[in-house]
Protein backbone atom coordinates (compact mmCIF):
# COMPACT_ATOMS: atom_id res chain seq x y z
CA UNK A 1 0.00 0.00 0.00
CA UNK A 2 2.68 2.20 0.84
CA UNK A 3 4.11 1.95 -2.97
CA UNK A 4 0.82 3.40 -4.24
CA UNK A 5 0.18 6.46 -1.70
CA UNK A 6 2.65 9.70 -2.01
CA UNK A 7 1.90 12.78 -0.12
CA UNK A 8 0.05 15.68 -2.34
CA UNK A 9 3.47 17.65 -1.89
CA UNK A 10 5.52 14.41 -2.94
CA UNK A 11 2.96 13.85 -5.80
CA UNK A 12 2.87 17.75 -7.30
CA UNK A 13 6.97 18.03 -6.82
CA UNK A 14 7.28 14.79 -8.89
CA UNK A 15 5.31 15.75 -11.32
CA UNK A 16 5.91 19.49 -11.89
CA UNK A 17 9.32 18.94 -12.37
CA UNK A 18 8.55 16.86 -15.53
CA UNK A 19 5.65 19.08 -16.20
CA UNK A 20 7.01 22.84 -16.14
CA UNK A 21 9.38 22.42 -18.92
CA UNK A 22 7.08 22.10 -21.09
CA UNK A 23 3.90 24.25 -19.71
CA UNK A 24 3.22 27.37 -16.71
CA UNK A 25 0.35 25.47 -15.66
CA UNK A 26 0.98 21.57 -14.62
CA UNK A 27 -1.46 19.19 -13.93
CA UNK A 28 -0.55 16.40 -11.09
CA UNK A 29 -2.23 13.16 -11.70
CA UNK A 30 -1.64 9.93 -9.30
CA UNK A 31 -3.81 7.11 -9.31
CA UNK A 32 -3.37 4.13 -7.00
CA UNK A 33 -4.31 0.99 -8.32
CA UNK A 34 -6.83 0.40 -5.19
CA UNK A 35 -9.49 2.15 -6.38
CA UNK A 36 -9.18 5.35 -4.35
CA UNK A 37 -9.86 7.82 -6.36
CA UNK A 38 -6.75 9.41 -8.21
CA UNK A 39 -5.17 12.64 -6.95
CA UNK A 40 -5.51 16.01 -9.25
CA UNK A 41 -3.41 19.20 -8.68
CA UNK A 42 -3.39 22.20 -10.94
CA UNK A 43 -0.18 24.36 -10.26
CA UNK A 44 -0.19 27.92 -11.30
CA UNK A 45 2.82 30.49 -11.03
CA UNK A 46 3.37 34.14 -12.00
CA UNK A 47 3.64 33.03 -15.58
CA UNK A 48 0.04 32.31 -15.18
CA UNK A 49 -1.26 35.90 -14.62
CA UNK A 50 -4.12 36.67 -17.13
CA UNK A 51 -5.22 33.76 -17.80
CA UNK A 52 -8.82 31.47 -18.23
CA UNK A 53 -9.17 28.42 -16.89
CA UNK A 54 -11.71 25.48 -16.39
CA UNK A 55 -11.65 23.41 -13.71
CA UNK A 56 -14.06 20.83 -12.21
CA UNK A 57 -16.19 20.72 -8.85
CA UNK A 58 -13.70 19.05 -6.45
CA UNK A 59 -10.50 20.19 -7.90
CA UNK A 60 -7.52 21.41 -5.85
CA UNK A 61 -5.12 24.61 -7.54
CA UNK A 62 -2.30 25.80 -5.87
CA UNK A 63 -1.10 29.02 -6.79
CA UNK A 64 2.91 29.70 -6.10
CA UNK A 65 4.32 33.17 -6.46
CA UNK A 66 7.46 34.86 -5.58
CA UNK A 67 7.77 36.90 -2.23
CA UNK A 68 9.44 38.64 -0.42
CA UNK A 69 8.03 39.05 3.54
CA UNK A 70 10.71 41.15 4.85
CA UNK A 71 9.95 44.26 2.72
CA UNK A 72 6.25 44.05 4.22
CA UNK A 73 4.56 43.44 0.93
CA UNK A 74 3.19 39.65 1.13
CA UNK A 75 0.00 37.96 -1.09
CA UNK A 76 -3.31 38.23 -0.11
CA UNK A 77 -6.03 36.64 -1.34
CA UNK A 78 -8.94 38.95 -2.60
CA UNK A 79 -10.94 36.75 -4.48
CA UNK A 80 -14.25 36.98 -3.91
CA UNK A 81 -17.68 34.57 -3.58
CA UNK A 82 -17.93 31.22 -2.56
CA UNK A 83 -16.55 28.56 -5.98
CA UNK A 84 -12.73 29.10 -4.69
CA UNK A 85 -12.33 28.05 -1.10
CA UNK A 86 -8.74 28.79 0.29
CA UNK A 87 -7.61 25.95 2.23
CA UNK A 88 -4.54 27.58 3.40
CA UNK A 89 -1.28 30.15 2.47
CA UNK A 90 2.10 29.01 3.59
CA UNK A 91 5.35 30.64 3.13
CA UNK A 92 8.76 29.01 2.36
CA UNK A 93 11.91 30.70 2.59
CA UNK A 94 14.71 30.28 -0.45
CA UNK A 95 17.51 31.96 2.23
CA UNK A 96 20.29 30.04 3.35
CA UNK A 97 19.33 28.38 7.03
CA UNK A 98 19.96 30.66 9.70
CA UNK A 99 19.93 33.66 7.39
CA UNK A 100 16.81 36.11 7.94
CA UNK A 101 14.95 37.73 5.74
CA UNK A 102 15.27 36.94 2.10
CA UNK A 103 12.68 35.84 -0.93
CA UNK A 104 11.05 32.86 -0.90
CA UNK A 105 7.52 31.23 -2.24
CA UNK A 106 4.16 32.26 -1.04
CA UNK A 107 2.09 28.54 -1.59
CA UNK A 108 -2.16 29.33 -1.51
CA UNK A 109 -4.16 26.38 -2.07
CA UNK A 110 -7.87 26.58 -2.98
CA UNK A 111 -10.42 23.83 -3.81
CA UNK A 112 -13.03 24.18 -6.27
CA UNK A 113 -16.16 23.97 -3.88
CA UNK A 114 -19.12 24.61 -6.80
CA UNK A 115 -20.17 25.06 -10.28
CA UNK A 116 -19.86 28.76 -11.48
CA UNK A 117 -17.03 31.36 -12.72
CA UNK A 118 -14.73 32.88 -10.20
CA UNK A 119 -11.88 35.47 -10.65
CA UNK A 120 -9.16 34.31 -8.47
CA UNK A 121 -7.33 37.87 -7.13
CA UNK A 122 -4.14 38.15 -5.34
CA UNK A 123 -2.67 40.74 -4.72
CA UNK A 124 0.83 42.25 -2.95
CA UNK A 125 0.56 44.81 -0.46
CA UNK A 126 1.53 45.59 2.91
CA UNK A 127 -1.77 44.52 4.53
CA UNK A 128 -1.58 48.14 6.77
CA UNK A 129 -1.78 50.14 3.89
CA UNK A 130 -4.89 50.42 1.27
CA UNK A 131 -5.42 48.22 -1.70
CA UNK A 132 -4.56 50.75 -3.92
CA UNK A 133 -0.84 50.43 -2.85
CA UNK A 134 -0.55 47.12 -3.99
CA UNK A 135 2.78 46.31 -5.83
CA UNK A 136 1.78 43.30 -7.83
CA UNK A 137 -1.78 42.03 -8.70
CA UNK A 138 -2.28 38.15 -10.05
CA UNK A 139 -5.23 36.87 -11.37
CA UNK A 140 -7.34 34.21 -13.27
CA UNK A 141 -10.14 33.20 -14.20
CA UNK A 142 -11.66 30.26 -12.94
CA UNK A 143 -14.94 28.57 -14.94
CA UNK A 144 -16.14 25.57 -13.34
CA UNK A 145 -19.72 25.77 -15.05
CA UNK A 146 -18.88 23.44 -18.06
CA UNK A 147 -17.15 20.39 -16.56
Amino acid sequence: MGDYYQTTSQVSFNSRVAWNAATACSITTHKASTGVKPLVETVLTGKDNGRSIELSVGRSLTVELDESPTTGYIWVNKTVGDVLIIQNSDFSSKAALGIVGGNGLRTLRFVVSKRGEALLLLKQIREWEEESSAIRVFSVTINSEKL
